[in-house]
């Protein structure tokens, strides 16, 4: 264990040592890449403005032609949602037929499986642990490093899909409802037919207004985004150094607290993850069966609630909402895609770059470990190092 300590103190001694190095280079490679992103940036507001407008005779062209297939996919949503209400109702009848039959008997063998699984899986996981424990915090380090920037990426993809997958689901929900609100819908309908009368006339008044009022808003706008890019540019410079201030403070603190830390955290999991393994084998033996019986009981009245009045607010706000996101989204749309581009590109360079030094950082880590001879062993391994 002594020579062993030996080691590691001199391996972490040169890896600060190198990494100070990397540091330095990181710096100047940064100033590089701001100047080059400062030109990029006022090539690219010019190319924003001219695809702005553009943007807006495409949309005054668009709109025409969506009014008419509005229509024309009202029709067929109407067509589509009787037949599907048909099949939904079937559907349903059909599946709480079969839920009666084999709701019980798949309780019992879920509960049953799961108590096997989760004993064997303790023992093994309390097995392997004993063994890979030591091994597995080195490895844990290094391995969190380099998952870190590959999971920042993968995040903003998932949240795109995640998105998309959202929306489709919400579709689908609305469709089930459809059913449940057939009958309240046909006695609103009666009374809300005289005020969409009015609402249409109301509306297309207001639509030339609201052509008016946002010409002038999108002045106003401009105005607020040379403003916020001013402010955006003074924090950006703020942070920049706040952060290396913090950078050298933290790496000044870990040299001296790091090792005295490491055996401190270690003797505290031990303790923590026994006793915690002990209450929650405790406590779920109490109360698995109560905790099952209870959720489905609050979950059923929970669901009744909820349809209801959801159904009821949605009807009301999906009229007032659509005209208002419309417009909303459009200018937003514009400010994200600018965003996103600058984002990707800055992306881009961060993995090319390590794409570049990643080998090589990893071979100089590779020779410091595996050639740093003990000091009592020094000449005995001098003829191994290259």
């Amino acid at each position: 264990m002594q020579w062993e300590e030996v080691q590691w103190e001199e391996v972490q001694w040169e890896e600060v040592q190198w990494l100070e190095m990397q540091w330095e280079e990181v710096q100047w490679e940064k100033v590089q890449w701001e100047e080059v992103q400062w030109e990029e940036g006022q090539w690219m507001e010019v190319q924003w403005e001219e695809a702005q407008w553009e943007e807006v005779q495409w949309l005054e062209m668009q709109w025409e032609e969506v009014q008419w297939e509005k229509v024309q996919w009202e029709e067929v949503q109407w067509e589509e949602v009787q037949w599907m209400e048909v099949q939904w109702e079937e559907a349903q009848w059909e599946e709480v037929q079969w839920m009666e039959v084999h709701w019980e008997e798949m309780q019992w063998e879920e509960v049953q499986w799961l108590e096997v699984q989760w004993e064997e899986a303790q023992w093994e996981e309390v097995q392997w642990m004993e063994v890979h424990w030591e091994e597995m915090q080195w490895e844990e380090v290094q391995w969190l490093e380099v998952q870190w920037l590959e999971v920042q990426w993968e995040e903003v993809q998932w949240l795109e899909v995640q998105w998309e997958e959202v929306q489709w689901e919400e579709v689908q929900w609305l469709e089930m409802q459809w059913e449940e609100v057939q009958w309240e819908k046909v006695q609103w309908e009666e009374v809300q037919w005289e005020e969409v009368q009015w609402m249409e006339v109301q509306w297309e008044e207001a639509q030339w207004e609201e052509v008016q009022w946002l010409e002038m808003q999108w002045e106003e706008v401009q105005w607020e985004k040379v403003q916020w890019e001013e402010v955006q540019w003074e924090e950006v410079q703020w942070m920049e150094v706040q952060w290396e201030e913090a950078q050298w403070e933290e790496v000044q603190w870990m040299e001296v607290h790091w090792e005295e830390m490491q055996w401190e955290e270690v003797q505290w999991l031990e303790v923590q993850w026994e006793e915690a393994q002990w209450e929650e084998v405790q406590w779920m033996e109490v109360h698995w069966e109560e905790m099952q019986w209870e959720e489905v009981q609050w979950l059923e009245v929970q669901w009744l609630e909820v349809q209801w009045e959801e159904v009821q607010w949605l009807e009301v706000q999906w009229e007032e909402v659509q005209w208002e996101e419309v417009q909303w989204e459009e200018v937003q749309w514009m400010e994200v895609q600018w965003e996103e581009v600058q984002w990707e590109e800055m992306q881009w360079e961060e993995v090319q770059w390590m794409e570049v030094h990643w080998e090589e950082m990893q071979w100089e880590e590779v020779l410091v470990t595996k050639f740093i001879p003990n000091k009592s062993e020094g000449q005995a391994h001098a003829e191994d190092v290259p």
